[in-house]
């Protein structure tokens, strides 16, 4: 992703060596805590069976990470132009223009179950993308479901600055730690890459399961 942080030098080449370990976070962030928009499913509260006791350490994460996306939130606010989010846009907005660089060409269904948002919802910020310039549709003349979705140069400017803002936010945080809390940082990279990945999972698995938007929006039931 893009740095413009300089040459590393004596003092920031353990800072680069944390970078690592602070997009795990973050990614852990974008799964576990973004805000539901209209339309999205929300399946944690079925994720474990109610005898089992939350894990102590799960909650304590939970709250950390949900803790740190208000303060990148906010600090992403505050560094953007008029305090507002790269393109005047929302998170879900965001979110959707990030998914779509991860996957260009997907059609609607596709990043309705990325993001695990109701076609409909999907729909709706596809749409008003659109009018803004950021992303543009091939085919689906018939069927708008069919289509393929691309961000536009202007898109993929604003992923660029999105990513840059957050990447901005953790390197000037990092340089506020100390020695010791940049060590864990660094120790806990194979753990955090791990719990990011056991997280996504988890989504993918919740997807194909009773509740999942079916292509008509509906929830799935079993049965």
């Amino acid at each position: 992703m893009p740095g413009g942080c300089g040459a590393p030098n004596a003092d920031n080449r353990g800072l680069g060596r944390i970078t690592g370990p602070l997009i795990c976070v973050f990614a852990l962030v974008m799964l576990i805590c973004m805000p539901t928009p209209p339309g999205r499913i929300a399946p944690m509260a079925a994720a474990a069976p109610a005898h089992v006791r939350p894990d102590p350490l799960g909650l304590e994460i939970a709250d950390v990470v949900s803790r740190l996306r208000r303060a990148m939130r906010r600090a992403a606010r505050a560094a953007g132009r008029d305090r507002r989010l790269p393109g005047g846009l929302s998170v879900a907005q965001l979110e959707l223009l990030s998914c779509l660089a991860d996957s260009p060409g997907a059609r609607p269904s596709q990043l309705a179950r990325l993001l695990r948002l109701a076609p409909s919802s999907v729909a709706t910020l596809v749409q008003g993308l659109r009018r803004a310039g950021l992303v543009s549709r091939t085919g689906g003349q018939r069927d708008r479901r069919t289509a393929s979705l691309l961000l536009t140069p202007e898109g993929t400017a604003v992923v660029g600055s999105w990513q840059e803002i957050n990447e901005q936010i953790l390197q000037a945080a990092i340089t506020s730690l100390g020695p010791a809390s940049r060590d864990a940082l660094d120790a806990a990279l194979p753990g955090l890459r791990e719990l990011t990945g056991a997280v996504d999972a988890l989504a993918d698995d919740l997807s194909c399961g009773p509740g999942a938007p079916a292509p008509d929006g509906r929830t799935g039931t079993p049965g």
